[in-house]
């Protein structure tokens, strides 16, 4: 059996500051290609932002091993946020994977403001979403299914993840 300590992927040369498996449970990245990249913008009418694009390439879908959590940038700017930090579980990924890009941006684009597209989630359903486009562009968000309020979490995709860490609160 594998030790989940030991599972440290790295992103632009830098570990992240979490474990994290593939979608499937398994030690390795499972990044998308340049083709499934290409289709999910067409999907999307989007272009992604260059560094999600190569977190895409890099690592694709991925969830987390241990209970991790993230805060906000400003707790001030967040009035209706409940806590000063909310759980991260994964990054949605390819088309084969059981949690997916293509399967959340079409169950959520009814809702989401057209500048974000869905790119991870909480266990509780809550998604976190990249913006795409606008005063967004290249931010990560929090997006409040409950108050359908987005909260700033990442000035860029780099700083979202560094702001990742594993919740005191739970041990193993």
């Amino acid at each position: 059996m594998r030790n989940p300590k030991n599972i440290k992927w790295t992103f632009i040369g830098k570990p992240l500051n979490v474990e994290m498996t593939n979608l499937r449970g398994g030690p390795e990245p499972s990044p998308l290609t340049n083709d499934e990249v290409l289709d999910y913008e067409k999907t999307t009418g989007t272009s992604l932002p260059a560094d999600y694009r190569r977190f895409l390439l890099e690592i694709g879908g991925c969830s987390t091993i241990l209970a991790t959590m993230v805060r906000p940038i400003n707790q001030a700017l967040c009035p209706g946020f409940h806590s000063d930090a909310t759980e991260f579980t994964l990054f949605f990924g390819k088309k084969s994977d059981p949690e997916n890009l293509w399967g959340y941006y079409a169950m959520c684009q009814e809702y989401l403001p057209a500048s974000v597209v869905p790119i991870g989630t909480n266990l509780n359903g809550h998604l976190f979403c990249l913006g795409v486009a606008g005063p967004e562009l290249g931010k990560v968000f929090y997006y409040d299914r409950d108050y359908g309020t987005l909260y700033l979490f990442g000035n860029s995709l780099q700083d979202f993840l560094g702001r990742l860490e594993r919740n005191p609160d739970y041990t193993n």
